[in-house]
């Protein structure tokens, strides 16, 4: 049996569930150190596969958000949903992810 810290007994499901959150969390993002310990970030490294993953951006077609959905989508997510204010900003982005990743 399975005890936390308090000492009180922790059913082996919950147990599991908490192990497979951790696993996810460490598989999710990857940062390295660099040699002036400031950590860096890759997203065409850094980002695991997004197969059978559905995405929600918010302001997805400027910025930050922008750049977020172009990103996500160079991993091929099952789906990625996005809000954007302008239309015409919606289907230049649509546009732009066709044509750098023809298979999303």
């Amino acid at each position: 049996m399975e005890r936390d810290n308090s000492g009180s007994y922790i059913p082996p499901a919950v147990s599991r569930r908490k192990e497979t959150t951790l696993l996810r969390a460490k598989s999710t993002l990857h940062i390295t150190m660099s040699r002036n310990n400031k950590h860096t970030f890759n997203p065409s490294t850094s980002i695991p596969s997004l197969a059978w993953k559905a995405i929600l951006i918010t302001g997805g077609t400027a910025g930050l958000g922008r750049e977020t959905v172009l990103a996500f989508a160079a991993h091929e997510p099952a789906r990625i949903f996005f809000t954007g204010r302008k239309k015409i900003a919606v289907d230049k982005l649509i546009r732009q992810i066709y044509m750098q990743q023809p298979t999303t």
